[in-house]
């Protein structure tokens, strides 16, 4: 008769990776794609203000740019403790955009949690000075963007720059830095700006790719983060219950297939009969000792 044999899709170790991956599917469920827009206040209002600065240079006679921005923490309430941040959008002015496409050569882009002296309206005149220890390249090489130049009463963020790599920004570990070097030029269109905003945004600039030193001023771009919002812990329990479900639903699978097989080949199979021991001399009972031992003569 054919035993019954676990495949290995159930086995223990099959049970903890699909019951692990029941558990995962719904922490992912729970977390949700977010955007904060920095200043909060302009999400849906025009900045009032534009910039050029760092990617539209060309038309300012310019081939090359260093340029740092500073976001105030206090603006990524809504992040707690923390999160990743997988992309930025910026949007064309409402007073001299106009909708473009352009691909600017070489970009590199790179975020930081600024040291804690530094901040919106404490920028140094120092590039080195402004970046923090976590500091991580989020884009390098040829960046394509582009707008439609549409929406009122602010121009929606469809300038948008999709990192390579994430990075992980704690709020409460100090205040976000920007850091953008243009190596090549480029024309885009004005973007969308405020002005002396010191308490949240602030920006240092100079006129080549590797400057040492710059001018700071509070002008700077409204900027839209992209980031991947944390689950509560109430989501969190979501991995516990879909693991438990998992095991649950293994456990009725791999008992009804066992099931199933043992009903095809008869039932569950039985013992074999021991065969008797042969009735040699070796396989009597010996008498303890002390007794005597009798055989009887057969008669001829």
């Amino acid at each position: 008769m054919p035993q019954f044999k676990a495949n290995p899709m159930f086995t223990l170790r099959g049970l903890v990776v699909v019951s692990l991956w029941f558990g995962l599917a719904a922490s992912a469920s729970a977390q949700t794609q977010a955007n904060v827009v920095v200043p909060n206040a302009n999400a849906n209002v025009p900045g009032g203000s534009e910039n050029s600065f760092p990617f539209n240079i060309t038309p300012f006679t310019l081939s090359e740019m260093r340029y740092h921005q500073v976001y105030a923490s206090s603006q990524f309430s809504e992040l707690g403790d923390g999160t990743w941040i997988s992309g930025l959008a910026f949007r064309p002015s409402v007073l001299t955009g106009s909708a473009f496409t352009a691909t600017l050569p070489d970009i590199t882009l790179r975020l930081s949690t600024a040291p804690a002296a530094i901040g919106p309206g404490s920028l140094s005149t120092t590039f080195a000075n402004n970046i923090g220890a976590d500091v991580v390249t989020v884009f390098s090489g040829a960046l394509s963007i582009s707008s439609a130049n549409v929406g009122a009463p602010a121009r929606d963020f469809d300038i948008v720059i999709t990192f390579d790599t994430p990075f992980f920004y704690n709020p409460l570990a100090g205040h976000l830095l920007l850091e953008v070097i243009n190596g090549a030029g480029g024309t885009t269109t004005p973007f969308d700006a405020v002005a002396g905003s010191g308490a949240i945004l602030s920006r240092l600039y100079a006129p080549s790719a590797s400057a040492v030193t710059g001018n700071v001023d509070n002008v700077g771009l409204v900027t839209e983060f992209t980031f991947t919002a944390i689950p509560e812990p109430a989501s969190l329990a979501l991995v516990g219950t879909g693991a438990v479900a998992g095991l649950r639903f293994l456990r009725r699978r791999w008992s009804h297939r066992r099931s199933q097989q043992q009903k095809q080949s008869g039932g569950p199979q039985a013992a074999a009969p021991v065969a008797p021991a042969a009735l040699t001399r070796q396989a009597r009972p010996q008498p303890s000792r002390g007794r005597l031992r009798v055989y009887r003569r057969r008669r001829v």
